[in-house]
């Protein structure tokens, strides 16, 4: 009769902790399952081409890229969505944007009013493009800005009027009105004609931008470009990813975490990897 008293209490006490530790184990997996998303959101992701290092396609027929990259992250911290990435062109976008095929567009747009109408800018950059002096290499180190190449009197190739950073000229010359950037005005751009001319020195310089500069002497292998001539980074034209009208949530979120990224140091990093320098900086940020 004793031994059954004893062993009773230490049943009953078995049984008691197998049901609590089943409690916490069911308890436990309900949270874990609660961290995971219900339901994930797909978007889609129109990425252009042919803009090189910010998106192309890959030799395996994939985006890739500057862009293609911060997004990539994004999907990540974001569990509760799925990117679809389609390759495309420019009109595709503009239309896929409007009419719902697409989401977002990652890579670097320029801000428009005309856009800006239809699409919705984040407040943060995602980056931009790069402007600078091309120029002999014996005339790099003195020549560092746009106003040390006028000081120096350098002889500027002709640059099209419809070149994407006449902007930058024509604002740097309202702001300097009396030693404005002496340009002039021509109908198409020719690079590899610009650069072999400021090699043999029917002129000392032109502004363009740097992934033009590094795709002509680097991607295409122009060594006589690139033994001969240095690019001096100036400023940034600000570029954007930017979302369907009706994504003001999103685009919030996206601001966030862009932001996040800045000053965790990734989005820098990413920068000095496709661009060779930190883009931040050189916007001032």
């Amino acid at each position: 009769m004793q031994k059954r008293r004893v062993i009773l209490p230490v049943l009953l006490l078995i049984i008691m902790a197998t049901i609590f530790t089943g409690c916490g184990a069911s308890e436990s997996a309900s949270a874990q399952a609660g961290d995971r998303p219900k339901k994930v959101q797909e978007l889609n992701l129109a990425i252009l081409n042919s803009y090189w290092p910010v998106t192309y396609e890959d030799e395996n027929g994939k985006p890739a890229g500057y862009a293609v990259e911060l997004w990539q992250q994004i999907e990540k911290d974001w569990p509760e969505y799925k990117f679809n990435y389609v390759l495309t062109s420019v009109d595709d976008v503009m239309i896929g944007l409007e009419t719902g095929t697409y989401d977002a567009a990652p890579g670097g747009w320029y801000y428009s009013d005309v856009r800006a109408e239809k699409f919705i800018y984040p407040k943060q950059i995602n980056g931009g493009g790069i402007v600078g002096l091309i120029l002999r290499n014996v005339d790099a180190a003195a020549n560092k800005t746009f106003a040390d190449a006028v000081a120096n009197q350098l002889r500027f190739c002709p640059t099209p009027a419809n070149i994407g950073f006449i902007g930058v000229i024509e604002q740097y010359n309202q702001e300097h009105p009396d030693a404005p950037i002496p340009i002039e005005l021509s109908q198409e751009e020719n690079l590899a004609l610009d650069y072999q001319n400021i090699i043999d020195q029917r002129y000392d310089a032109s502004i363009g931008n740097k992934h033009n500069f590094v795709e002509l002497t680097e991607e295409k292998g122009r060594t006589d470009f690139k033994d001969a001539l240095s690019f001096n980074s100036v400023t940034l034209i600000k570029a954007y990813d930017f979302f369907r009208k009706d994504h003001v949530e999103l685009a919030a979120k996206y601001d966030a975490l862009i932001q996040q990224y800045k000053e965790n140091g990734f989005l820098r990093e990413l920068a000095v990897k496709y661009f060779g320098e930190d883009l931040f900086a050189l916007a001032g940020e």
